[in-house]
């Protein structure tokens, strides 16, 4: 209030950057699309990990884990050869540390294919209008009447997707839902029947044929 005036103070040097950004990382996998269907592989597959850091650091590593196991610094392309449905995850960090946030990605193995057997009829009955009465010494199997031709089916891995019945090699019906069913009647005759089961990755296997004598009506 004076016009007194203070001497100027020591200089401070202020320092401005643009925020430090984390690294990007991609995969890519070999084969580069599914060889079965519902984006299910029927092969061993390759991975490979790219990352790049978009303010141009360098990157520190790059780590990633199969289904929740130990992480693992990536140094080369791997592996993954067991079947089922696995969750990759993956993430890098720059040489500023900064940490990228954890990727996933799904990869579906698939190479064995499904079991397939007929549940009924069984080798060796008799079946009076779709009741299994008794064994015949015979070993054959006789069916009088309509009957409900079930199969036996499972898939350890990508699941059953439809069961087809035949008769004597000509496709009678398909199902999509379980139980696997088919009300089989007006047919006379000896007669070879039989399944086969389709998994939703694409994989298919035939029962062997059942010879059975049927007189319906």
């Amino acid at each position: 209030v004076n016009n007194a005036e203070s001497e100027w103070s020591e200089s401070l040097v202020v320092t401005i950057t643009l925020p430090n950004s984390p690294p990007v990382t991609s995969y890519s996998i070999s084969p580069p699309t599914p060889d079965g269907e519902n984006g299910w592989y029927l092969h061993s597959v390759n991975v490979s990990l790219t990352a790049t850091d978009p303010d141009g650091d360098a990157i520190a590593f790059t780590k990633y884990r199969i289904d929740g196991g130990i992480w693992h610094t990536y140094s080369m392309p791997f592996e993954i050869s067991e079947e089922g449905d696995h969750i990759l995850e993956f993430y890098s960090q720059d040489d500023k540390g900064n940490v990228e946030s954890i990727k996933q990605a799904e990869i579906k193995i698939d190479k064995s294919k499904p079991y397939a057997s007929i549940e009924r009829p069984l080798q060796g009955y008799l079946y009076l209008f779709n009741r299994q009465m008794l064994m015949l010494g015979s070993g054959n199997t006789v069916i009088i009447g309509r009957i409900v031709v079930r199969a036996f089916v499972y898939d350890s891995q990508s699941d059953i997707q439809n069961v087809s019945f035949y008769v004597d090699d000509i496709l009678q019906n398909i199902d999509m839902a379980y139980p696997y069913e088919w009300l089989w009647r007006g047919a006379i005759g000896y007669h070879y029947i039989s399944i086969e089961a389709y998994n939703k990755a694409g994989l298919k296997e035939k029962s062997p044929p059942m010879l059975v004598y049927i007189f319906s009506l």
